[in-house]
């Protein structure tokens, strides 16, 4: 969308607006708005209370299996479904790395459809979903 003048134009102009505060949930997307000349001095950055200090890169750890980690709550725009799809495709061409997907969080309904649909991706034997966890069981995993 931001390669579309007239968004961006739209975007700069709710930003001129003294009334407007913009919150991100993401830094990354206050940083691509910022390339493409769309500023707001009324804006921040909200994590949703989690501190994201607890999930540093620890690059020393060494583990003989691959694992991609998916944190959410299982709602259909956190994209589990397509991330599952992309592992499906990882495994396919990485075929002699052992691998595993963990999905962390989500329970009842929605965690019984994504375990359905890797069923139907046939990557049901890669996955393993642990539910809803405290944010110190998310480090941990990382």
């Amino acid at each position: 969308m931001l390669r579309k003048k007239s968004y961006v134009a739209r975007l700069k102009e709710l930003m001129s607006s003294d009334r407007v505060y913009f919150i991100y949930c993401l830094e990354n997307v206050e940083n691509k708005l910022r390339q493409v000349g769309v500023v707001n001095p009324r804006s921040y950055v909200l994590y949703y209370g989690i501190d994201n200090t607890r999930f540093a890169f620890q690059p020393n750890v060494e583990q003989s299996t691959f694992r991609f980690i998916h944190v959410s709550n299982l709602q259909e725009k956190n994209g589990l479904k397509y991330s599952l799809m992309a592992f499906k495709v990882f495994i396919k061409d990485k075929v002699n790395i052992a691998s595993e997907f963990v999905v962390v969080g989500g329970s009842g309904d929605a965690l019984n459809e994504m375990k359905a649909i890797a069923q139907q991706l046939e990557i049901a034997s890669y996955d393993i979903f642990l539910g809803q966890l405290s944010a110190e069981d998310v480090a941990n995993e990382l």
